[in-house]
């Protein structure tokens, strides 16, 4: 019985990877709620759907944050093959890593502008949002949505804030570009409009909304 019963999950398994790794496949709201319940917490379709350049901005945060949870789950021998393993262990080191570059901004050994530039160079939008949100003192989840929104005027204010430099700002740019291919997006004009965002009115509008959200 163990035996069939191991089968069906590894059967499920196999149509819910072969769902979320079809870049053509759409989804529902009810139908990615539905992958995410029944395969949410297997790093190999996570990872699947985290590689997807079509999901909104909130899908698209709410599969960074599944994967990151995942990354300190203990994944039992019998279980796991060797791609869940090595995502497992990438997931680890790349957090260990991230903790590293914090403590090296705060002590000055390097530039929150590169460590920016080096993760969007990886794709790593989670931890960009864990870098940033760090700076900023937003939390992860806050700051991802910040980053994946349809409406960069928060993006360029957390920007500004933490005098994230342009040539950093502009390259989350060109991640949403990656990121969020639905949404229409002028580089230029946002850089423009970067450039004559003053620290203070920034700094002002974050306080803002920090009270904001925790009123909310």
């Amino acid at each position: 019985h163990l035996s069939i019963r191991r089968q069906r999950q590894m059967c499920i398994r196999d149509r819910l990877q072969t769902v979320s790794d079809n870049k053509g496949a759409e989804f529902s709201d009810a139908g990615f709620d539905k992958l995410i319940e029944r395969g949410g917490d297997d790093p190999v379709i996570g990872a699947a759907l985290a590689a997807r350049r079509d999901l909104p901005p909130a899908r698209a945060a709410r599969v960074l944050r599944i994967m990151e949870n995942m990354s300190g789950a203990t994944i039992p021998a019998e279980e796991g093959t060797d791609q869940i393993i090595s995502l497992a262990k990438q997931a680890r080191q790349q957090r260990l890593e991230v903790r590293l570059l914090i403590a090296d901004i705060n002590a000055k050994a390097r530039d929150l502008g590169d460590v920016v530039i080096m993760l969007v160079k990886e794709d790593r939008a989670y931890h960009i949002a864990q870098v940033m949100g760090h700076a900023a003192s937003l939390g992860i989840d806050h700051m991802l949505r910040v980053m994946l929104q349809a409406d960069v005027s928060g993006l360029a204010i957390v920007s500004r804030s933490i005098k994230l430099r342009n040539a950093a700002f502009k390259a989350i740019l060109e991640l949403r570009v990656r990121r969020l291919p639905r949404i229409n997006h002028d580089i230029d004009e946002t850089m423009r409009d970067y450039e004559r965002l003053d620290a203070t009115t920034a700094e002002r509008a974050l306080r803002f909304l920090k009270l904001r959200t925790s009123v909310a």
